[in-house]
């Protein structure tokens, strides 16, 4: 499987908002990863199949969050044998998620700050490392429940880094899906490397249907796609279940809200780990 990286030239004074925009925005069109490198470029990756350079332009020119501010960009063609090459120089450094007690790292990472509980993590092609907003902010969240004993499904889960710490404090059962077999490959593969076991499955909210309903239900992924499944969302949840949602900004929260009050579900914590990414946790 190959990718298109695309590199962008942001304005210096702005650069920090409209990397979180961009995330977001690009995340909608099928991108799957960003990191900025040591000069300060920010990239993003997409698979070849989902490139379209006519949607990336009218979403640099014509999307109200990003057409004011001049930002050109430049692509390229990264073949599957070259990712992994490109992850271990730029993707991610360790990650203390709570100091002392939680650490993420990769298992190239000679070193890693002190910590409790460590997750090792091999994203490869895979979303979810620890370093971006919504990962993070969905592990704060994660680490502030009681999960042992408990059932839990991650919804797009990436890496597997979320089914993996629920694992790893004593979840009964941890389902993880997502609808890129990549991911469901690399979440199997990081469930290894952490001596866990989880179960992974190809697909899409659909799979939840039918299901015994879960105590704890986790969903990283974006608006739109939240919005469109939280009706199975609540339907897999058991009475007095936990939601964690992020993979949205600050601005989606109403939209957000107002569709799960319609289902009876609060808003009972909620953190903002970084820029304008937002995650949360709702109960019923």
């Amino acid at each position: 499987m190959n990718y298109i990286q695309v590199s962008f030239d942001l304005p210096q004074e702005e650069s920090h908002d409209l990397q979180d925009t961009l995330s977001y925005l690009l995340g909608e069109l099928g991108y799957e990863s960003f990191y900025v490198d040591e000069t300060g470029v920010y990239s993003a990756y997409v698979q070849e199949s989902a490139f379209s350079e006519d949607k990336l332009w009218y979403l640099l020119n014509e999307d109200p969050l990003v057409s004011p501010y001049e930002i050109t960009y430049r692509y390229s063609r990264v073949p599957s044998e070259d990712w992994n090459k490109v992850w271990e120089r730029h993707y991610f450094a360790p990650v203390e998620v709570i100091p002392g007690e939680l650490v993420v790292r990769a298992s190239f990472h000679e070193s890693a700050p002190p910590a409790r509980m460590e997750i090792i993590i091999d994203p490869k092609m895979a979303f979810g490392t620890g370093n971006h907003a919504t990962t993070l902010g969905m592990l704060q969240l994660l680490s502030r429940i009681p999960i042992e004993g408990r059932k839990v499904i991650d919804m797009g889960c990436g890496s597997g880094i979320l089914g993996i710490y629920a694992a790893m404090r004593g979840a009964k059962h941890c389902l993880c899906i997502d609808i890129d077999e990549s991911s469901v490959q690399n979440a199997v593969y990081n469930s290894g490397l952490n001596g866990v076991s989880v179960d992974v499955l190809l697909g899409d909210a659909s799979l939840l249907d039918g299901r015994e309903p879960v105590d704890i239900l986790l969903a990283n992924i974006n608006r739109n796609i939240i919005l469109e499944d939280c009706k199975r969302y609540v339907a897999a949840l058991k009475p007095g279940g936990d939601l964690l949602l992020s993979g949205f900004l600050a601005t989606d929260v109403p939209l957000i809200k107002q569709a799960l009050l319609e289902h009876g579900w609060m808003v009972r914590e909620q953190v903002i780990p970084s820029g304008e990414w937002v995650a949360m946790r709702l109960t019923r």
